[in-house]
């Protein structure tokens, strides 16, 4: 388990490195909020740096028992961004992303009190039916093989599309990596309609800026409401946008 969690650090540091720098190596292994720089005392700063603060913490703590935005892997203390895989999102009590479910829905990239949104979903082969929302093209995955889920990283398969998904973040930006078992036909779904766990997203508008972006926004109806805006990139061409 422990060779899992420190490959799983490793990894979140090659990917955002890979995203372009956004944050330096050092930064990111204490969380993405540095040490502790004002500390007086020269002793009290080596040790405060030998101690990994980080690695006590457990994302999956509540995961099956509280709300849709208990659970946190890919995020940041303070940060806007909170992108997570999600299991379940009819409701906001019950739900979110749970060890005692098996179906991914896709991955979205906020989860607060009353705020959810934007999800999106790597497939494979065949176009998926949208018809039926992310029951459609949700996907198994196995909690026991594979899965790394730590703070500010999170890694799983995909077992219906054949699709390993690395997550992490930024303070405003979510990071996605996917490595494909096998060639060939791929979409990215972003889901933009319906429940999502704190709210329902409706009236969304995207445009697609040029062959690696697309931007947009959608409305959040719930207790609070308001607009989320939608600035995505990708690493390769848009060949079709629909």
């Amino acid at each position: 388990m422990h060779e899992a969690e420190s490959g799983g650090r490793l990894a979140r540091r090659h990917l955002l490195l890979a995203a372009g720098g956004v944050l330096a190596a050092d930064v990111v292994g204490v969380g993405g909020r540095g040490g502790n720089a004002w500390a007086a005392d020269p002793d009290a700063v080596s040790a405060e740096a030998g101690r990994d603060y980080v690695r006590l913490v457990n994302p999956w703590v509540e995961a099956d028992r509280g709300r849709f935005f208990f659970f946190q892997s890919a995020s940041n203390p303070f940060g806007l961004m909170k992108l997570r895989p999600d299991t379940s999102t009819n409701v906001p009590w019950g739900t979110g992303y749970r060890h005692d479910e098996n179906n991914v829905k896709g991955f979205s990239h906020l989860h607060c009190w009353h705020l959810a949104g934007v999800q999106v979903m790597p497939t494979t082969g065949a176009s998926v039916s949208k018809l039926q929302g992310s029951t459609g093209w949700q996907s198994h995955v196995n909690h026991e093989v594979g899965e790394v889920v730590e703070p500010g990283y999170h890694r799983l398969h995909l077992d219906r599309y054949g699709v390993t998904a690395e997550l992490t973040c930024t303070d405003r930006v979510g990071l996605h990596r996917y490595t494909y078992d096998d060639a060939g036909r791929s979409e990215i779904i972003i889901n933009l309609g319906g429940v999502l766990g704190e709210a329902t997203m409706k009236n969304a508008h995207v445009t697609k800026v040029s062959d690696h972006e697309i931007e947009g926004y959608v409305a959040q109806v719930g207790n609070w409401g308001g607009c989320t805006h939608l600035p995505a990139v990708f690493q390769h061409p848009i060949r079709q946008a629909v």
